[in-house]
């Protein structure tokens, strides 16, 4: 196995030499009004990345923590159709696209988005508060091509670019200003993939390992600041 390292990400990325083109995990971090947005993405390198095609992701690993260790799932907001939290891309409230926590394999989030959760989320499929251990999500009509990754240029909450290059869009995570204010996360995000280049090419099935901090807001203060700022970072969003 060979590692890779994102040092500016703070991620690990686990490969075999057959899936040097996907390259790791970038994360890209706004404001909408008094909420803090962090969209996650699938990246592949720059030589052929862009004709990548992201097919699902599973035996996930996924946890945000407070950093006096406390279960931060609770924080995530969920602007959904349906009662409750849910993941899922189709059960996002139409104009709320920004405000809703959700996972994807990419595409838009709306009715016609063809991500579907793996049997390993139980019963309760995408609509529940946290992401299960193993659970997994895939597109369920590959010939559209909706995990085909696309040029991104994406930053941090502060406008400090994080990456630029091929990526799919696989998660977005919403949590209120005030909420992240007193209690700084930690995300830990890991799993498997599959990706091709395309109809009837060989699928590529490469490991990912995250760890980073979410939306590092140094003082109170700072958040008058970023309400400021939220149209102009919103503006740099690719998803």
């Amino acid at each position: 196995m060979k590692n890779f390292i994102i040092s500016s990400l703070g991620s690990l990325v686990v490969a075999g030499a057959a899936s040097a083109a996907f390259t790791g995990v970038a994360l890209n971090e706004y404001v909408v009004g008094d909420k803090c947005v962090a969209d996650i993405y699938m990246t592949f390198d720059g030589t052929n990345g862009l004709a990548d095609v992201l097919l699902n992701i599973y035996n996930v690993q996924f946890s945000l923590t407070t950093h006096d260790g406390n279960n931060a799932i609770p924080l995530l907001i969920h602007s959904n159709l349906v009662p409750g939290p849910s993941w899922s891309p189709q059960f996002v409230t139409p104009g709320m696209e920004n405000m809703d926590t959700f996972v994807t394999i990419g595409g838009a989030a709306g009715f016609n988005n063809s991500t579907q959760a793996d049997p390993n989320w139980g019963g309760a499929g995408f609509n529940q508060a946290g992401i299960p251990a193993l659970a997994g999500w895939f597109n369920s009509n590959p010939p559209n091509l909706q995990g085909q990754s696309s040029f991104v240029d994406i930053s941090n909450l502060f406008g400090n670019k994080t990456y630029q290059g091929a990526a799919t869009f696989v998660m977005r995570l919403v949590a209120l200003a005030s909420d992240l204010a007193a209690n700084p996360v930690s995300i830990s995000f890991s799993g498997s993939l599959t990706y091709n280049q395309g109809l009837g090419t060989a699928p590529i099935q490469p490991n990912f390992s995250f760890q980073n901090n979410l939306w590092a807001i140094p003082a109170p203060g700072a958040l008058t600041l970023l309400a400021l700022a939220g149209l102009a970072a919103g503006r740099r969003r690719r998803a």
